[in-house]
């Protein structure tokens, strides 16, 4: 996981989410966004080709992660993240 560093201002704030230097992993595949309204529920898709990156832009959230690979030591292992915006 990566810690990003808001830079603020009195223009506002800027807030790099990828840099290639990183080196992360693999390049990212796929960008989203999603609004939802309070109090939703949504599933993540598993991709085994790529990595997903969840940022939040504002609001909270709760991720619950369940790992479905049973191959791995830590199958069936469960965590969940309380999340809140880096921007305020």
């Amino acid at each position: 996981m990566r810690t990003l560093t808001p830079r603020e201002d009195d223009r506002g704030v800027f807030v790099e989410i990828f840099r290639e230097e990183w080196q992360v992993g693999c390049a990212p595949v796929q960008w989203n966004v999603v609004h939802s309204k309070a109090n939703v529920l949504r599933g993540v898709h598993v991709h085994a080709e790529h990595t997903d990156y969840l940022v939040l832009i504002s609001g909270k959230m709760l991720l619950g992660l369940h790992d479905l690979r049973p191959e791995q030591k830590s199958f069936g292992a469960q965590k969940l993240f309380h999340l809140m915006q880096i921007i305020h």
